[in-house]
């Protein structure tokens, strides 16, 4: 039997395919007038054709959905009333990457307002909103979506009760929906991050020259004068509370003042909450009638370790599939005869099983070591031991 070489063998091998690739191609040269060679030659031009057709298409079809996505995602918006509900008649689409959002009808698909970088409605029953153009603020119609004032504020709120502040001339203005300032006393504006807005008659206001705050009602007058550090609105807008030397006032919506506390005021739904200096919690109803004067948040038991030994034994299997019994020492617990209870500032006291205040909420935290015996933490690491 004779040899054959790999040489030889991949020399065969290559001249064959050679001759087939020669003899399938020519089946579709133009020099071929074989009635077989005609009907390969139409079926595969045909072919080609259908799917050159194909890719074409599919390409002009990814070209035309990549450009019109951003068309179609914005008309899905208008159809759904846009990005932000302005008024039953008036939708607003934002657009995040620049001031190009606008206002539009919701019958008609039109835009009544172009150019806007955000918008802001009004409270209660004003019709004007602000909107900004991404360096300058003006104002709309929420019901028309038409602009009203121009932009030209570098600082305005909405309206409220009737009026808007604004900063002109580096002075906190208020204007009505004409435009018109109607409240010029001559306060300049501080950079202070809270909204001058109307409620109830009345405006908190800030006196960036002393650091202090005031009450201004919508007549322009100030009620309550920039003496305070800090003031705060209520429950419903409805109640105040004005701090000043160390001490704080609680005001109702007509400014009659209902109390007067060292603490720290905070309006509940039902009640006015008042964290004392010795972080006692008194609480009030909107009366300022006194309801409880020792408010507990929270109580809990404690524990503390005994002399007497216990030991847990504990079974396992190793990586071998040997058992091993772990033996762990444990001392017994007991239960502490007074609790812990929580009030203001989370600060912790001592209370009896039933309900006696044994020490007012001094402790940041208390842990007990013996059955009379507590460790009270007084602030900053540093501990005491009582025995009660």
């Amino acid at each position: 039997m004779r040899k054959i070489s790999c040489k030889l063998f991949f020399g065969v091998l290559k001249k064959g395919l050679c001759q087939f690739f020669v003899w399938f191609l020519g089946l579709f040269g133009y020099k071929r007038s074989g009635w077989f060679a005609k009907c390969v030659w139409g079926l595969f031009a045909f072919s080609s054709s259908v799917f050159m057709a194909f890719i074409a298409c599919a390409c002009a079809c990814a070209v035309w959905e990549e450009a019109t996505k951003d068309i179609r995602y914005i008309k899905n918006k208008e159809r759904y009333g846009g990005d932000r509900y302005v008024s039953d008649n008036i939708g607003f689409v934002e657009n995040y990457d620049c001031p190009d959002g606008y206002l539009f009808n919701k019958m008609n698909y039109k835009k009544t307002l172009t150019g806007i970088d955000w918008i802001a409605l009004p409270e209660g029953k004003d019709t004007l909103g602000c909107y900004s153009n991404g360096k300058l603020r003006g104002y709309f119609g929420i019901n028309s979506g038409k602009e009203v004032i121009k932009p030209k504020y570098r600082h305005a709120w909405v309206f409220s009760e009737g009026l808007a502040g604004v900063v002109e001339d580096g002075m906190v203005k208020f204007i009505d929906a004409s435009g018109r300032v109607v409240i010029d006393n001559k306060i300049k504006y501080g950079n202070n991050d809270f909204d001058y807005i109307f409620h109830n008659g009345f405006c908190i206001m800030y006196d960036c020259e002393n650091g202090k705050y005031g009450l201004m009602n919508n007549k322009g007058d100030m009620v309550l004068p920039f003496e305070y550090s800090n003031i705060i609105l209520g429950k419903d807008y409805s109640y105040w509370s004005a701090s000043r030397n160390h001490t704080t006032a609680v005001y109702d919506r007509y400014l009659n003042k209902i109390l007067v506390t060292e603490g720290d005021v905070q309006f509940a739904d039902e009640t006015i909450d008042i964290e004392m200096p010795d972080n006692t919690i008194r609480k009030y109803d909107y009366n300022g009638t006194l309801l409880d004067g020792f408010y507990i948040l929270s109580i809990r038991s404690l524990d503390y370790e005994t002399n007497e030994i216990y030991y847990s034994a504990d079974e396992y299997t190793n990586d071998y599939d040997e058992k091993h019994v772990s033996v762990t020492e444990y001392r017994k617990k007991a239960v502490a005869r007074l609790y812990a209870y929580t009030a203001g500032n989370n600060h912790e006291g001592l209370i009896t099983p039933d309900g006696r205040i044994v020490t007012k909420p001094m402790y940041e935290y208390i842990e007990a070591i013996g059955y009379d015996t507590y460790v009270c933490t007084v602030g900053n690491g540093h501990k005491v031991v009582q025995n009660y």
